[in-house]
């Protein structure tokens, strides 16, 4: 009887068990997201401390927004116009948008640092801005 206490006691001391490691001011688990909102800034809990998430004053994501052009021809024509959005140095291009005020065709084009959208029109005006999001 003794050797099957033992036994069970050692399985028990075996016996996988989770181990929760903790960050304090304030108390947080490990993986655990806050927001400060005093600094703006998103802090991640490594089971010890908070540390800041991206860890550089410089983000992982860019907004690049080209000019805000305008199409116009007032009688039997044509123009065509595109605003480019560039990806600052260091950044390339993620994915972008074409932005109208109304519904219109229009087409698009990438490279590796910039996204451009071109609108045709015929006796009327539009208006047409690209935006790129532009990551490291």
């Amino acid at each position: 009887m003794f050797k099957n206490k033992l036994t069970f006691f050692f399985f028990l001391m075996l016996w996988p068990s989770t181990v929760w490691a903790t960050c304090s001011a304030p108390v947080g688990g490990e993986g655990q997201l806050r927001y400060d909102s005093a600094t703006k800034k998103v802090y991640v809990c490594d089971g010890t401390s908070w540390g800041q998430v991206g860890g550089s004053s410089t983000p992982d994501i860019q907004v690049a927004t080209g000019a805000l052009v305008t199409a116009s021809c007032a009688s039997t024509c044509t123009d065509t116009k595109t605003s480019t959005a560039t990806c600052p140095a260091g950044y390339k291009f993620a994915a972008g948008n074409c932005y109208l005020p109304s519904s219109w065709s229009w087409s698009f084009a990438n490279t590796a640092t910039t996204y451009s959208c071109t609108v045709s029109v015929s006796n009327t005006a539009r208006q047409i801005q690209a935006v790129a999001y532009c990551i490291k």
